[in-house]
C-alpha cells in the first residue's frame, strides 16, 4: 500500500479518461467516484476498477456522447434512462434530482433504468447526506447468487446503503452486499491467490467450495441464508422490475460479448428530516449514535461507517491509501495515453 495526495490521484485519473473519450464533465464525476471510495477504504470498488473502465470504454461499452433523460415524472418521483452512461454518470444525475426535489417536497424518489453499475452504494447516500436528509440507495447486479435452496445463478448481489445525518455525529453510513460477502472479495482473493473462508460459495455443483476460482463458476451465497435472499429479491424486483430495467438472471455482465447495455436498474431516495420532523432529528441522531457507544462497556460500539470515516478523515491527512498493484494499473494506462507522469 502507498499513500497519494488527493490532488495527484485527481489529475491522473481525470486525464486518463478525458484521453479515453470520457468528455470532461463525467470524467470529473467519475474520477470523484473511484477517489472517494478508496478514500474511505472501499477499495475493491476504487480506483482498481478505473482499468475495467478504461476497457469499456475502448470497447464502444458506453455511450459517452448521451446523458441520463427523464422519462416520467411527477411530484413524487422521477423515471430516468440511464442511456448506457458511465454507472456514476447516471447515479449522479438520479441523486441529485433526488437531493432537489426533498429539500423541499420532504421526500422523493428516482428510478433509473438502462444503466452500468455505479460502483459503491454508499457514495450516493452519503450525498444526501452531505445535504442533510436520509439518502437511501439500492441497485440489482449481473447474477451471481442462486435462490435460497437453489443452484443457478439467478440474483445480483444486490447492494443497498442508506446513509444518516447527524449534527455533530455521524452520518450513520450503512453499506451491504445482500450476498454474505461482496463478490469482488471473492475475485480479490483469487488474484491473491488466497482461500476463501468456508460458507462464502458453492461451485458449479451446488457443494461449498475455498476455492475462489470455482467460487466465481459457482454462486456466492446469501447473507443471513434465507433472509439475505428475500432482501435480494425485493431489491431486484424494486431496482429493476419496476424501474424498466432487467431483472433475475436477465441483467447483462460487465464483459458482454456485444456489449450491449447491461439494463441494469437503481433506486434512489431522500427524505428531508427537517421537513418530515424538524431540526431536532440531527441533535437526536447525535444522542443515538452516543447510546450506542455508552453501550458496550469497556468496548464502544461503533456505528455503521464509522470507520469508514476514520479512514477518509486519514487520507484527507495523509494521503489516500492505494494498493500497488493499482498504481502501477494507473501508471501503465497514463503510459498508454501519453500523460506525463509527475
Amino acid at each position: 500500500m502507498k499513500r497519494i495526495p488527493d490532488d495527484i490521484l485527481r489529475k491522473r485519473v481525470f486525464s486518463i479518461l478525458q484521453k479515453a473519450g470520457a468528455n470532461d464533465r463525467h470524467a470529473e464525476i467519475v474520477t470523484d467516484c473511484l477517489i472517494e471510495t478508496d478514500a474511505y477504504g472501499v477499495h475493491t470498488h476504487g480506483l482498481n476498477v478505473l482499468s475495467a473502465h478504461i476497457e469499456r470504454i475502448e470497447r464502444g461499452g458506453y455511450a459517452l456522447d448521451e446523458e441520463p433523460e427523464i422519462t416520467k415524472e411527477t411530484a413524487a418521483f422521477a423515471v430516468v434512462d440511464g442511456k448506457k452512461t458511465i454507472g456514476p454518470v447516471s447515479a449522479v444525475f438520479c441523486m441529485n434530482k433526488a437531493v432537489e426535489h426533498a429539500k423541499k417536497d420532504g421526500i422523493y424518489t428516482v428510478l433509473c433504468n438502462n444503466s452500468i453499475p455505479f460502483g459503491a452504494a454508499f457514495y450516493y447516500s452519503l450525498m444526501a447526506a452531505q445535504n442533510n436528509m436520509i439518502g437511501i440507495c439500492m441497485c440489482n447486479t449481473p447474477p451471481a447468487m442462486a435462490a435460497w435452496n437453489g443452484r443457478d445463478k439467478i440474483l445480483g448481489t444486490n447492494p443497498f446503503s442508506i446513509g444518516i445525518p447527524g449534527k455533530k455525529n455521524g452520518p450513520i453510513l450503512l453499506d451491504m452486499a445482500t450476498s454474505i460477502v461482496a463478490r469482488s472479495k471473492i475475485i480479490e482473493a483469487k488474484d491473491k491467490n488466497e482461500k476463501i473462508p468456508y460458507g462464502w460459495a458453492l461451485d458449479e455443483t451446488g457443494h461449498p467450495t475455498t476455492d475462489p476460482i470455482e467460487a466465481i463458476r459457482g454462486t456466492v451465497l446469501p447473507m443471513a441464508e434465507y433472509k439475505g435472499y428475500g432482501i435480494a429479491m425485493v431489491i431486484d424486483i424494486i431496482s429493476g422490475l419496476l424501474s424498466g430495467a432487467a431483472y433475475l438472471n436477465d441483467v447483462n455482465k460487465f464483459y458482454s460479448k456485444d456489449d450491449s447495455s447491461m439494463n441494469v436498474g437503481a433506486f434512489f431516495s431522500v427524505l428531508n428530516p427537517a421537513v418530515i420532523f424538524s431540526d431536532e432529528f440531527f441533535g437526536k441522531i447525535d444522542d443515538y449514535i452516543e447510546r450506542i457507544h455508552d453501550s458496550g462497556g469497556d468496548i464502544m460500539p461503533a456505528v455503521p461507517g464509522e470507520n469508514r470515516i476514520k479512514r477518509k478523515l486519514e487520507s484527507v491527512r495523509y494521503g489516500i491509501e492505494i494498493e500497488d498493484e493499482t498504481e502501477e494499473a494507473i501508471k501503465k494506462l497514463m503510459e498508454k495515453y501519453g500523460i506525463e507522469i509527475k
